[in-house]
């Protein structure tokens, strides 16, 4: 008699195969994504990390083709440090560029997993939840704007593991985590950002878009100093 397959394995099974499905003509008919944002500004930008690492011979520190010359590795929209944009040192151009897109909903698929399983929902729930949040309405319509799609891909799997840390290290770790989290850390801060709610590290991007790096370092060490405030308090039995 042969057994039926587990709740996790057909989870994985329905995840895999409706990220195959939509994402099929990018993955298996050499198609691109040339919508919105990926047209008008992630490809041009994205197309230059390669050579400006090679010409720089190491981080890319500067870029001389936008607005005259700006910095490159120090703007955080071109994702320098990111795993992902290691893909275009490996792989050719136009198939770094799709697993950039096609990548992050599985991942955000995993986080989701991992945060429901962490709050106690069985592995069928949890799995009906990672399908939704990795290839719903608001991961795949921020598909053309990569910064909104990396962060928001991995802010399920940070509370999951917050959440775990927090099993064994009680309620007050819990608060600090979330304290610390909800001051400023860009993942968070890309989400639920809103102009009223202008977290640091919102005005530290600003304030390196604007070339200020003696503000933005600023900035930085107040955050810095913030959250280790937070962490120590909340660490204390």
């Amino acid at each position: 008699m042969r057994r039926r397959p587990g709740p996790l394995a057909a989870s994985v099974a329905v995840v895999l195969c409706t990220g195959l499905f939509l994402f099929r003509r990018a993955l298996f008919l050499d198609e691109g994504f040339v919508e919105r944002d990926l047209a008008v500004y992630y490809r041009a930008a994205r197309s230059l990390v390669a050579p400006l690492a090679l010409g720089s011979g190491g981080v890319p520190q500067w870029n001389p083709y936008f607005a005259s010359g700006q910095p490159f590795a120090a703007n955080p929209v071109h994702g320098v440090f990111h795993p992902l944009t290691w893909l275009f040192f490996l792989l050719p151009f136009e198939w770094a560029l799709r697993l950039q897109v096609v990548l992050p909903p599985f991942v955000a698929a995993f986080s989701m997993f991992t945060l429901l399983r962490a709050l106690g929902r069985t592995r069928h729930a949890a799995g009906f939840g990672a399908l939704v949040w990795g290839f719903g309405g608001y991961t795949l319509s921020t598909t053309n704007g990569l910064n909104y799609l990396f962060a928001s891909s991995v802010l399920p799997l940070v509370l999951g593991l917050a959440a775990r840390v927090a099993a064994g290290g009680g309620r007050r770790l819990v608060a600090a985590l979330a304290f610390a989290t909800g001051l400023g850390d860009f993942v968070t801060s890309i989400v639920l950002y809103t102009f009223e709610t202008r977290p640091i590290s919102i005005e530290i991007l600003g304030a390196l878009r604007q070339f200020d790096l003696g503000g933005a370092a600023a900035y930085g060490v107040v955050l810095m100093l913030i959250s280790a405030v937070a962490m120590a308090v909340g660490t204390r039995r």
